[in-house]
Parts: C-alpha cells; structure tokens; sequence
C-alpha cells in the first residue's frame, strides 16, 4: 500500500487531469453502465454522497490495491484505508480550485453518513437515505473492477462528468468588486474571452453591454439573450441578443471569428423572417471580414438591404466594449460585471463559463 501523503499527490493529480477532461468534454451524455448510479448520487437527500462517489473512487485510481468500498483502516485487511485522510488531502485542495462546487467542505468524511468502516449491509441499515446509498455501492462495486490505472481513471471521469450534469442548471454567486475601472474591467472581459466557448462568453457580454446602455438611458428596452445552441429561426428570434430599439427590433449577432459571407446571409435572412428592422454584428476577432465576405459585396448588400427596410451595421468588439464601458461611468460597469453572470444564467450556459466569470470577478 502506497503511503498516505504520497497517495495525496498521486490522488490530486489525477482528479486535476480528470477535471480538466469532464469539463472540456462536448458531450455531458454517457453511455456508461453505472451513468445513471452518477446522477442518482449526484441528486440523492444525502450529499456527502457525492463526495464519497469521488474521493473512493480517485482512492481506486490512486492505488489500484486500495477497496473503494473502504472507508478505514483496520484489522488485518490489507486493502482498507483511510479514505478521510486522503479526502482532506485531495478533494479539499481541488474543491476550492473548482470554485466550491461543494461549498465549503475542510472535512468532506465529518458528516455521520460517512463514519462508517465501509459501505456494506452493516452501514446500509443505518442509513437513512437507502436510494443514494445503494447507488453509490453500485459504482465503487464497478469501480473495484478495474484491472488497470486508465481503467479506474475513466471511472472517475465519468463521476465528474456526473457532477457536470448535475451541475449545468445550477446557479454561481459572483463576488462584485466595490471599484471598477475601465481598465480593469477591459482587462477582465479581455482574460474571459481568450478562452474559446462557441460564442457563449461574448454572447453574455454583450448582452450585458446592452442591458447597462439601456439602464444608463439609451432608449432601448427588453433586453433579451437565449441558449447558445438555441435555434433562433426556429423560435421566432432574429439573433443572439434582441432589445426593441427606437424603430422597432433590433438584434445582434456576436462573432468570435471574423465574419464569413454565409454567416452573413444566414443571420439577415433570420433577422427579415423575425421582422426585425436593424441587425448589428459584433465581432471579436483579428480580422472583422472572413470567408467570402468583403468590402465591395459587404457595401452592394448593405444598400440592398436597407432599401428592404433592414438596417446593417458590423462593429468590433473591442472598440464597442470600450465605448461602451466608458458611457456607463464606474456605477455602470459594476453594474455590468454582475449583468454578465445574469446572462450567462439566462443563457443556461455551461457551468465552466460561469465559473470562469465568477472567478475573473472575485479577482477584481
């Protein structure tokens, strides 16, 4: 059996990579055997569930002798050990670097579900949670299975890709600055948006761009963002972000790429099917015209256009921001940082962009 302290560094080390990989994973769906134990876990009336799922698990893949139904050291069973320990010196550290997806927790073993020797019959009859108990013995049972590291590794992937599922409609606090400078806060929307997120990001910026201008006095009203994989055709909505301007709809659609020719035909025939009068692109890139799309086509269609009754207008991200940012005074941009969480929310987007936000924010 590997030393308790060297198993701590062993251990953290795999649940940072596994992390790493639940969170960058496109699809939360799993097709694994013991998938829905995760979720029933994950959901279960006693929560420290939960955490037992990851810490005797990430013990497994730790030291492929340890029993993940273990939970103390004792008698002469070589594969015990004490899974208290190593939750103190494992999942402690990673859950405050995953900004607390288990609130506060210095000693995730404290609570009584979890003074136990193991999960067995013995501990079951005292438990008053028999579904969340039976779920989690139902994966350390498979878990025990594992014949090799990279086999027990995927075993915790797959439990912290359960704790993505389960935390995706969750909502994140973001800590607010008294203060908020200009630069500052450019040089944390700039920090945000260096990570690439299909548009989800720069969606919520925007959006909270908008909401603030119209706080500050701008006549526009209503406000609105939706999912990012959302079809906006499909339900009525013209682009990623929709407020009522001064002469009806208007709609923006962000870019974190430069803008291609289809793009942009796609996005004016979304915005004319919502009756939409003024359509603006905001892009966030090095180069604001892509594939396809340039000067002289981007003039005749403009023309074209407006004399269909649409207005166009492309802008950069950067010099927009900026603009605006400045119009809104201090008050404003204080206001802005928590807008951004407010449309990542609406948005439902994905439980690391909040995060992200949460803790660019707390570092302000």
């Amino acid at each position: 059996m590997i030393r308790d302290d060297t198993l701590a560094e062993i251990g953290i080390a795999i649940l940072r990579r596994a992390w790493s990989d639940a969170l960058a994973s496109e699809k939360l769906d799993s097709t694994s055997k013991i998938a829905n134990d995760i979720d029933t876990v994950f959901n279960a009336n006693t929560g420290s569930y939960g955490k037992a799922a990851i810490v005797q698990t990430l013990g497994k893949a730790s030291d492929l002798s340890l029993d993940a139904l273990a939970v103390q050291k004792g008698g002469e069973d070589e594969t015990a050990w004490d899974a208290r320990t190593f939750a103190r010196g494992t999942f402690v550290e990673w859950n405050e670097e995953a900004n607390r997806p288990f609130a506060h927790s210095s000693d995730p073993y404290v609570s009584n579900p979890l003074r136990i020797r193991r999960f067995d019959s013995n501990a079951r009859s005292k438990a008053r949670d028999k579904a969340g108990f039976d779920a989690l013995v139902n994966i350390l049972e498979e878990v025990n299975q594992a014949e090799t590291s990279e086999g027990a590794y995927d075993y915790v992937f797959e439990v912290l890709l359960g704790l993505r599922r389960y935390l995706a409609d969750k909502s994140v606090e973001y800590p607010l600055p008294k203060r908020a400078s200009l630069k500052n806060v450019l040089e944390a929307t700039d920090g945000y948006l260096a990570e690439r997120s299909g548009g989800a990001r720069l969606q919520a910026i925007v959006a909270a761009l908008f909401s603030c201008l119209s706080e500050a006095g701008l006549k526009i009203s209503d406000v609105t963002t939706a999912h990012i994989n959302s079809p906006d055709a499909g339900a009525s909505r013209g682009g990623d972000v929709e407020f009522r301007g001064f002469d009806g709809g208007f709609t923006i659609e962000v870019k974190d790429r430069p803008l291609s020719r289809d793009d942009f035909l796609a996005s004016i025939e979304k915005a004319r099917i919502a009756e939409i009068s003024d359509l603006m692109f905001v892009v966030r890139s090095g180069h604001i015209l892509g594939k396809g799309l340039d000067e002289s086509f981007l003039t005749s269609e403009t023309s074209r256009q407006f004399s269909s009754g649409l207005n166009l207008y492309i802008e950069s991200f950067d010099n927009f921001a900026r603009i605006a940012l400045s119009l809104i005074g201090e008050s404003g941009r204080r206001t802005f940082l928590q807008k951004v969480g407010e449309a990542l929310e609406l948005q439902s987007a994905d439980i690391s962009h909040k995060w992200a936000w949460a803790k660019i924010v707390k570092l302000l």
